[in-house]
């Protein structure tokens, strides 16, 4: 559901105003968070092909160290790239 909110701003027109105060983290442009055990990231990006991707990844009781998850969820994101 939160892809499609974020698929819904691209249309809004206050977009430009919503996507240029997203923070740059690998490359895209996302917002971070952590709560509970659970880490997330959510966000637009446009890959060199011109094709515009919203995405959500939500991570639940990983047991590794918090950098190797945020390393796992960065190899994920490239694939839109």
């Amino acid at each position: 559901a939160l892809a499609q909110v974020l698929t819904y701003a691209t249309q809004q027109s206050w977009y430009s105003e919503f996507y240029n105060a997203l923070p740059l983290y690998n490359g895209m442009k996302m917002k971070s968070g952590t709560i509970g055990g659970s880490k997330a990231f959510a966000g637009i990006h446009t890959n060199k092909q011109g094709k515009t991707y919203a995405f959500a990844i939500i991570i639940n009781n990983y047991n590794g160290s918090p950098k190797s998850l945020v390393e796992k969820m960065y190899q994920l994101l490239n694939v839109l790239k």
